[in-house]
């Protein structure tokens, strides 16, 4: 790749970002849809079939992997004001992820649970809930996608698809599941749910299972530390990476809800 359009591809993921943090995402959503535009002829021009492969020989100020997240995050945050982005939304994640090669990766199972979120938004519930149903069945430890289907039905829900038992129903089903990731994040999403119907013994039964969960993981990681290794340890708070899920339950990323 030439440096020049290293440069422009470069320049244009920063106005992007500038305007993002202007607090103007329709227009860092436009900027960045003529973006991938460049990036997928780039990537024709070169003969590349990967989005990672282009990601290792470009050399810019943000990898094409975080900054993808970060377009995807954008596109849903404009969306809710302009509807017509939704469509903007659902094509950039499936053509980022035709051209992934790591299917299972968190980057893209994120962006096919967009793709079933912006469904549900356009009033295509039904092709919603099969997609959902597809990349759970193929990665059922996928904390998020539960509850990503949850929220169409419960916190979430356009009124329409508002089906708290179901909301209820799905997160149940997640955490049956061995080895569920983000166990916590489910569980906090259910203890959301019975707090706004209400239900404060189920509410209060799921906050002890929050609770023990928490209990459960703190004995895990002392547990793989040696007694000898336990006084060189030093203490520090624990971050939460900026592409990790919002400890808030909002189903964002943390840079882009509360570590804004």
């Amino acid at each position: 790749m030439s440096n020049d359009i290293q440069k422009e591809l470069d320049t244009q993921m920063q106005e992007g970002y500038k305007l993002s943090m202007a607090g103007n995402e329709e227009a860092a959503s436009r900027i960045w849809m003529q973006l991938w535009d460049k990036i997928k002829t780039s990537m024709d021009e070169l003969d590349l079939k990967y989005i990672e492969d282009m990601d290792r020989i470009f050399q810019g100020t943000q990898s094409i992997f975080n900054w993808a997240s970060d377009f995807e995050m954008e596109l849903e945050n404009a969306a809710r004001r302009n509807k017509e982005l939704v469509q903007n939304r659902i094509r950039f994640c499936n053509e980022y992820v035709a051209r992934s090669k790591d299917k299972g990766g968190l980057n893209i199972l994120n962006m096919r649970r967009a793709v079933a979120e912006a469904l549900f938004q356009l009033g295509r519930g039904l092709e919603g809930e099969q997609l959902f149903k597809e990349i759970l069945e193929e990665y059922p430890t996928y904390g998020w996608g539960w509850i990503g289907w949850s929220d169409q039905y419960g916190l979430f829900a356009q009124n329409q698809d508002k089906n708290s038992e179901k909301a209820i129903s799905i997160l149940k089903q997640a955490l049956g599941v061995e080895n569920l990731e983000d166990r916590l994040d489910v569980l906090d999403r259910l203890n959301a749910i019975y707090t706004e119907l209400g239900m404060t013994q189920e509410a209060a039964e799921v906050r002890q299972m929050i609770l023990d969960q928490e209990n459960k993981n703190r004995s895990n990681r002392f547990a793989s530390i040696s007694p000898s290794t336990v006084k060189s340890i030093p203490v520090a708070n624990v971050k939460v990476g900026r592409n990790d899920p919002c400890p808030c339950g909002s189903g964002k990323k943390y840079k882009k809800c509360c570590g804004k």
